[in-house]
């Protein structure tokens, strides 16, 4: 329902941050709340989950929009629940656990708390080859995001262009 909050970062507790956004404090919990310490009292834009039960409305603060489709992810796998796959997210190490999946290393996949062996199996079996994609559509994105700012640069400046065997373009110097 809500992509992300922007506001002020006000507490940091052992399981959630509290944000202030029009004079609301959202509870987010978060994979690790001490991450946001240096952001106490700054403006912050957390990406965000609800989860909808019949006792509570929870929502689950990401610092990226990919670490939180890395949780969608996890919490499509049956056996993993929003707190079992923010214990995931929290060891900080997303590229070791897409390579746990798509290399079907079970071990690896076992030492995250609450993950069996027959968990880790469904981990791999529901998520190989899907994570791997999220990773590969972020780095073509971000390639293309550095292509339009240089893009951008060689527009702003004149260029000066000539046909020697080939198409050549150079930047013209003012003089």
């Amino acid at each position: 329902m809500y992509e992300y909050l922007k506001g002020i970062i006000t507490k940091i507790t052992a399981k959630y941050i509290v944000l202030e956004a029009n004079g609301i404090g959202y509870i987010l919990h978060v994979a690790n709340p001490y991450a946001y310490t240096g952001q106490v009292n700054q403006e912050a834009q957390i990406y965000v989950h609800q989860v909808v039960r019949e006792d509570a409305h929870l929502l689950y603060g990401f610092r990226s929009e990919d670490e939180k489709k890395l949780f969608l992810s996890l919490i499509s796998v049956s056996g993993i629940g929003p707190v079992s796959a923010l214990a995931i997210i929290a060891a900080d190490d997303n590229a070791g656990l897409v390579q746990a999946i798509e290399t079907k290393n079970i071990t690896y996949l076992t030492k995250f708390p609450k993950i069996g062996k027959k968990t880790a199996q469904q981990m791999v079996l529901d998520l190989e080859g899907k994570v791997t994609r999220q990773q590969s559509s972020r780095k073509l994105r971000n390639s293309l995001k550095e292509l339009r700012i240089q893009l951008r640069t060689i527009s702003s400046r004149p260029l000066r262009c000539w046909w020697n065997r080939r198409f050549l373009c150079q930047n013209a110097v003012a003089g």
